[in-house]
């Protein structure tokens, strides 16, 4: 999770090797005609997060490449540390898979159903619970190093 991905309350799902993930990532020219929809669009700093459909299941695309140069720069910086910790802690339950970088500036993850901790529901009522998952996934993190 970083800054302009808001923290997501999935569903318990299968083991990442069961669930069916796209094989590669789009290339650039690919994005925007396999474009389905616009999680979010991104304003001064922030990425666009686009589904992308090649045919073989949706992903999601963090997305800088719109933004102005030193925009651009500083997601440079950040899709680097990203894609690294996501290849590290590949495996993991509680992560989307990573399924690849589009470029320098964009990287493409398996689309999660999920819920924004901020618009669930039961947020009040079963808070706690959320965040117990959210504290065992930190600690499984943690144990991968």
């Amino acid at each position: 999770m970083t800054a302009t991905t808001p923290p997501t309350l999935s569903p318990d799902r299968e083991a990442p090797e069961s669930r069916p993930i796209p094989s590669r990532a789009p290339r650039r020219e690919e994005v925007e005609g396999a474009t389905v929809e616009a999680l979010v669009s991104g304003r001064k700093g922030n990425p666009d997060l686009l589904v992308v459909d090649l045919g073989e299941g949706p992903m999601v695309v963090k997305d800088f490449s719109p933004r102005p140069w030193w925009v651009r720069l500083h997601g440079w910086l950040q899709i680097s540390r990203e894609y690294q910790a996501y290849r590290w802690l590949a495996g993991q339950p509680e992560l989307a898979t990573l399924i690849g970088r589009v470029d320098r500036v964009s990287l493409a993850l398996e689309k999660v159903e999920g819920v924004q901790i901020t618009h669930a529901p039961d947020r009040y009522t079963n808070g706690q619970v959320y965040f117990s998952r959210l504290q065992t996934a930190i600690e499984r993190f943690r144990e991968k190093g």
